[in-house]
């Protein structure tokens, strides 16, 4: 037993490895002691100032790095709209505690070149599963989107007036589009200039459709005219998309399903190897070909990955 200790750590990599891995494990316990800390720092402050102040040594530096406050921006503005509740902050650590993970694993392998294949494949599973979320609230957000072209044109037929029907069909509609429609009629009935208003309204909303209408609206107001046909014409373009989504991602979600299962079972396959036959198992890690061969298993994997999620997001 004290031979397979001494031998175990003879090794660089596994050295390496438990380095890695406790530097991980301090990283995560100093990112929670953190979080109390800042959590009574907090209420204290609140009890005398009514300020926050951010406490913790990875948010100290995630704040300092401009492109991951530009990052968490994108991602904070883009779930805000579809009215998903997450924090930024969370996910950007996630993204770096998974990229944490593929290092270990390249470590634990033996191999440096897998090292970055690992780290993509790692931080890029909590985006698939995000995105995920957000595709799902793209469509709901269409669905209503939908709804409020059909009720507009309805509404509009009886008022005459957009900036009456907008105020009128605001609070029939569900959210995260009801605070958008209703945000926008307080802009409107507020006296704030009407291009500006459906601007900052397509901005916000970040849909081709809602830009599209913001522009049908904008061009009325500039021009005058009738836009109903063109607004009808746009409700009958988003249900023939929907109806091509729907045949569509029936047969893309199974080839991704598939596609993530077959990707699945090698390291499945690599693990039931390792425990059943330990000695040919160490050919991958102690040998120039078995290391060639995960290298070149690592990226066929990423490659697989990534046309899959470009297919099935086509």
């Amino acid at each position: 037993m004290l031979k397979e200790i001494l031998n175990f750590f003879s090794s660089p990599y596994n050295i390496t490895f438990i380095v890695f891995l406790l530097l991980g494990i301090l990283m995560i316990v100093y990112s929670q002691v953190g979080k109390s800390i800042e959590r009574r720092k907090n209420i204290i402050a609140e009890r005398g100032s009514g300020k926050k102040q951010k406490v913790g040594f990875l948010d100290q530096i995630l704040d300092k790095s401009e492109f991951a406050r530009r990052y968490e921006d994108q991602f904070r503005k883009r779930v805000s709209v579809l009215d998903i509740e997450y924090d930024a902050r969370k996910y950007t650590k996630l993204k770096l505690y998974s990229g944490l993970a593929g290092i270990l694993v390249a470590i634990y392998l033996k191999n440096i070149y897998v090292v970055i294949p690992l780290i993509l494949i790692g931080t890029s599973i909590p985006t698939a599963i995000i995105e995920t979320k957000i595709k799902k609230r793209v469509s709901l957000f269409n669905d209503q989107i939908l709804e409020a072209f059909q009720m507009f044109i309805t509404e509009y037929t009886t008022t005459r007036s957009v900036q009456r029907t907008i105020v009128d069909i605001g609070p029939k509609l569900k959210n995260p589009l009801r605070k958008e429609f209703e945000r926008l009629a307080r802009k409107l009935n507020s006296g704030e200039p009407v291009e500006e208003c459906f601007v900052e309204f397509a901005e916000r909303t970040q849909n081709k459709w809602t830009l599209i209408f913001a522009q049908l609206m904008i061009t009325y107001f500039r021009n005058g005219g009738d836009f109903t046909e063109q607004l009808l014409n746009i409700t009958k373009s988003i249900t023939n998309e929907k109806i091509l989504d729907e045949t569509n991602s029936t047969e893309l979600s199974s080839m991704r399903i598939i596609n993530i299962v077959m990707n699945a079972l090698v390291p499945i396959a690599y693990i039931s190897n390792k425990f059943i036959n330990p000695q040919d198992a160490n050919v991958f890690v102690e040998t120039g070909i078995g290391k060639t061969i995960m290298f070149c298993v690592v990226i066929a994997c990423s490659i697989s990955l990534y046309i899959g999620k470009k297919i099935t997001d086509a």
